[in-house]
């Protein structure tokens, strides 16, 4: 269950396996591991966890829902949009301007950021 919902969440960020790993911090063999049915240890999997925002229960197949860790705001995360948002007039453009979208229409622009990404990661 793990490596399906490890390898759901990279997709979805549109990491590659290995590239969400070289992000967290983690070795491309524990990547083939993982494929092969083993299991991180509870401290990579909160890394893990930590870095999509989701739960450890959700990475364990404990959890149906993708849901935050808890119910508390993370602080860190929402320092770093913060910042983002703040040194690129660019963002905050795009921010500005998505107020106005329908969710079809993020959901669409959203799928195009993902791909670029993607494709940048891989290249």
């Amino acid at each position: 269950m793990f490596w399906e919902r490890f390898s759901s969440l990279c997709e979805t960020a549109g990491l590659s396996p290995n590239a969400a790993a070289k992000k967290i911090g983690i070795s491309s063999g524990s990547i083939t591991n993982w494929r092969n049915g083993m299991q991180p240890s509870s401290n990579i999997k909160k890394t893990i966890a930590d870095f999509f925002g989701v739960s450890v229960a959700y990475l364990n197949g404990e959890a149906d829902a993708i849901y935050p860790r808890s119910t508390t705001t993370d602080v860190r995360t929402i320092a770093d949009d913060v910042e983002m948002l703040h040194k690129s007039p660019e963002l905050r453009v795009l921010l500005s301007a998505s107020a106005k979208l329908t969710k079809s229409d993020v959901e669409a622009i959203t799928e195009i950021a993902l791909r670029m990404n993607k494709e940048r990661d891989e290249g």
